[in-house]
């Protein structure tokens, strides 16, 4: 009997808890980059800025360079000691994305609207190529869905492999350029997720995409 008023529990708080368009939190790329961990300044030198990325789990990640405009270098810390990452030229305020555990996403920004990605995994030191424009990162399969220039595409990030290419935006017509796109993206299961987005003039649409 409890069991019964349990699974009826669970069934009616899915049917409130369902999302719509109205109670949606658009995310647009600004937003993203400005919540994204802008870590924490531990040494200022001039034009040389040092600072740490330190997730829930303990994982750190230093980076030491320019801070507006120049080249940098992300470490990663190993029993104390640091082993470089990537080296790169970042034109805005270097960034990380943490996903899950141990997965970090160091955000490239190079001036409205190019943004790209890479992905680094603190288990296996292992870093991703670089990807232009990403909209979901998937912890459990490890894809990224990305923002590509005929329509959304999948890869695989260990293979940087090109899982699937689709046709959703060329079907609904969704032609504006990628800063003026907000988008939510939620997961139904472990191969699909339901992408909602929304446009600055309030045209709205959404997408299932298997992964």
């Amino acid at each position: 009997m409890y069991r019964m008023l349990y699974v009826l529990f669970l069934l009616s708080s899915n049917l409130y808890s369902q999302v719509t368009h109205e109670n949606i939190g658009y995310r647009y790329l600004s937003e993203i980059f400005n919540d994204a961990d802008s870590g924490i300044i531990i040494n200022n030198n001039n034009s040389t800025i040092e600072k740490i990325f330190e997730n829930n789990f303990g994982y750190k990640i230093i980076y030491i360079g320019s801070e507006n405009h120049g080249s940098g270098i992300f470490y990663s810390i190993n029993n104390n000691n640091r082993e470089i990452i990537l080296e790169y030229y970042f034109r805005y305020d270097p960034r990380i994305i943490w996903h899950g555990e141990h997965i970090a996403e160091i955000i490239i920004p190079s001036g409205s609207p190019n943004t790209g990605s890479f992905y680094f995994n603190l288990n296996e030191n292992i870093l991703s190529e670089y990807y232009s424009f990403p909209m979901y990162y998937d912890v459990e399969n490890n894809y990224v869905l990305i923002w590509g220039e005929e329509d959304f595409e999948l890869y695989d990030i260990e293979t940087n492999e090109l899982i699937r290419n689709y046709n959703n935006r060329r079907n609904a017509g969704l032609d504006v350029l990628w800063p003026f796109i907000g988008w939510y993206i939620e997961k139904i299961n472990n191969n699909t997720i339901k992408l909602y987005w929304e446009d600055w003039d309030n045209n709205r649409g959404e997408f299932i995409i298997e992964l």
